[in-house]
C-alpha cells in the first residue's frame, strides 16, 4: 500500500477539494490534513481515520493497518464501531 500521505492527497486531488474543504467535512483542521498527506509521525485518532476511509471510500481495516494498528486493535475497533452504529439506529 502506498504511504498515507500520498493515498490521502491522490485521493483528496481525485475529489477536487481543498484541504480546508477536506478538513471540514471531516472535522479536524485543515494544518491536520497538511501533516498527514507530509506523512508527519503525529498522534492520528481511530475517529480521523474512520472518517477519512469512510469519505474516500478505502478499505477500514487496510488504513488502520497501514497507519500502525495491529489486526486485533483493529477487530476491537470494527466491533465497537458495529456497537456504536446499533446505538444510533436506536436513538
Amino acid at each position: 500500500m502506498e504511504s498515507i500521505g500520498y493515498l490521502l492527497l491522490k485521493e483528496r486531488k481525485d475529489k477536487n477539494i481543498s484541504k480546508r474543504e477536506l478538513a471540514r467535512r471531516i472535522g479536524i483542521s485543515h494544518t491536520y490534513v497538511c501533516k498527514l498527506e507530509k506523512n508527519k509521525k503525529i498522534k492520528c485518532g481511530v475517529l480521523v481515520l474512520l472518517k477519512l476511509a469512510k469519505y474516500f471510500k478505502l478499505n477500514t481495516m487496510d488504513l488502520l493497518c497501514e497507519y500502525g494498528y495491529s489486526k486485533e486493535e483493529i477487530n476491537l475497533i470494527k466491533e465497537a464501531e458495529k456497537e456504536y452504529e446499533k446505538i444510533l439506529c436506536i436513538n
